[in-house]
């Protein structure tokens, strides 16, 4: 999400809000980072772009998200006001809602730096799922779901609690919606029948769930390419779901994204059938080939496989400890940590720059493993290695002081980095064989 450190435009909230920055911006809304002065908590405040033409329909739509605000669910963002900014009477207004800040990656951001596993795929789409079928029942549609619409919060072992946002847009647009009178969505989600301009109706939100959770475990969108391509390539195809996607898994993912509703899945069947993976675990593939002669260095398990379950956002405060010394050691502007996982980076800690600009460093330097290469001089590198000398990732630091002590320095805590990942590793292995 994109970050300001004020909003991009003109908005009137009541006083007790103190806007901080920016967080997330739409087509039909913008989300701002706040303070509730009077209760003390950080939290989110989507203001819709468009003004309400009249007062009536300004009260529609205040009816209709207060509905949502009613509305309590551990996977879904809480909803805790809806009001409209201030203004003078009879004046356009924005209907703005108050809601539960997620300080946490949303899915898309997350997809970026992991691939999920099977069981993630699965603990994703049983709770989401759950949280779908609440809301149906409660007679709303979402007719957004994507992966930035899932954001993620990140348990103290590594595990991942999704919670369903932009619910807010489907509340206000929910009439019309129902009577086909636009389509809303985001092409590379949306079902067959929001393509054709037809009335919604519960399995559109099924099929576009189903789009998320076969990305989320393919690490590639279903659809790709223009919005016109991806949009209309579903009328006559299914998904492509890859061999090495395990039959379980794959067998709910076609059920949901079924072209023709009648016969796509219902959110009951695929919740029950994703908490049957959860606990099957036969779909998950093993770290190794049962060996033959018990040789341990042989039939030894990849070092870190655990990283797949502790995830991007989960700050361990060791390696959090390890990158501000890194930065102290070499009087360098920032630091960072990144760990890597199935060939591809995880960022795991970061110090002296927010998170999108980490992402962002990474990016631009390449910093990609045992290949990676700083290629200016604005960043200094140093392998992160477990006991035997396998790679685990890259400690960088940002404009350090450049002479060979610090050099030295920055080793010394990658190296330190080091043992803590395959500590904690060996921790998690032990822990999950019991």
């Amino acid at each position: 999400m994109s970050s300001s450190a004020r909003p991009a435009f003109d908005v009137r909230l009541p006083s007790r809000y103190q806007v901080s920055r920016v967080i997330g911006r739409g087509g039909a809304a913008v989300v701002l980072q706040a303070k509730d002065l009077r209760l003390q908590r950080e939290v989110a405040v989507k203001v819709f772009t468009q003004r309400a033409a009249t007062p009536e329909v300004l009260l529609e739509q205040e009816r209709e998200a207060q509905l949502l605000a009613r509305s309590a669910h551990p996977n879904l963002v809480t909803i805790f006001d809806v009001s409209a900014e201030r203004g003078e009477p009879g004046a356009e207004q924005r209907l703005f809602l108050v809601m539960e800040y997620v300080d946490g990656p949303d899915l898309a951001q997350w997809l970026r730096f992991q691939r999920a596993s099977v069981r993630q795929v699965a603990e994703l789409g049983a709770a989401l799922s759950a949280a779908l079928l609440f809301v149906h029942r409660a007679g709303v549609l979402h007719c957004d779901i994507k992966p930035s619409n899932v954001l993620l919060r990140i348990g103290p072992d590594g595990e991942l609690v999704p919670k369903l946002a932009d619910f807010g847009i489907a509340a206000v647009l929910q009439g019309r919606v129902q009577q086909g009178e636009f389509t809303v969505g985001t092409a590379a989600y949306l079902s067959p029948e929001q393509v054709e301009g037809g009335v919604l109706q519960e399995p559109s939100d099924v099929y576009a769930l189903g789009l998320v959770l076969l990305e989320t475990a393919t690490g590639r969108i279903a659809f790709p390419g223009g919005v016109v391509e991806s949009a209309f390539s579903r009328l006559d195809q299914d998904p492509v779901i890859p061999d090495d996607v395990p039959e379980p898994l794959a067998e709910v993912l076609r059920g949901m994204t079924h072209r023709d509703p009648a016969e796509r899945w219902s959110l009951d069947r695929a919740r029950t059938a994703f908490r049957s993976i959860e606990r099957g675990g036969s779909t998950e593939a093993p770290d190794r080939e049962p060996a033959d002669d018990g040789d341990e260095d042989e039939q030894r398990p990849v070092t870190l496989p655990s990283l797949r379950t502790i995830g991007p956002d989960a700050r361990m405060p060791a390696l959090t400890r390890a990158v501000e010394l890194a930065a102290r050691a070499t009087a360098a502007e920032a630091s960072l940590l990144i760990v890597t996982e199935d060939g591809g980076p995880v960022l795991h800690a970061w110090h002296g720059l927010e998170r999108e600009a980490a992402v962002a460093l990474v990016a631009e330097h390449g910093l990609h493993g045992a290949s990676c290469a700083a290629d200016d001089e604005a960043v200094a590198l140093a392998p992160v290695v477990d006991s035997r000398g396998e790679r685990l990732g890259t400690l960088a630091v940002v404009r350090p002081a450049r002479d060979g002590q610090q050099q030295r320095l920055l080793e010394d805590v990658a190296y330190l980095a080091g043992q803590v990942l395959e500590l904690r590793s060996a921790t998690r292995r032990a822990l999950l064989s019991r």
